[in-house]
């Protein structure tokens, strides 16, 4: 049996901090997944989401915090690329 990291790549851990509308995204939990965040506007933000692995379970998971300087209204977009995502 091949190790678990062989199969499934550990995404890398790291921070998104956009200061102008004071939040912060990161995956530094356990099981998180979120590939990339981009800011589009003011409190408005695209999660991209990477599959765990290919071909094997190409289907898209995410698991991710949020964090705010002071309470806040944002949008997230999620964008899975050209993988489907199966549930809504």
């Amino acid at each position: 049996m091949e190790p678990v990291s062989a199969l499934a790549p550990v995404a890398a851990q790291r921070e998104w901090a956009f200061d102008a509308d004071g939040i912060r995204f990161d995956n530094r939990i356990a099981g998180a997944r979120l590939s990339d965040v981009a800011w589009i506007g003011s409190h408005h933000y695209r999660a991209r989401i990477e599959p765990e692995t290919r071909p094997i379970n190409p289907s898209p998971w995410y698991g991710f915090r949020v964090a705010a300087d002071r309470p806040a209204r944002i949008r997230i977009d999620f964008d899975f690329g050209d993988t489907p995502h199966r549930y809504d």
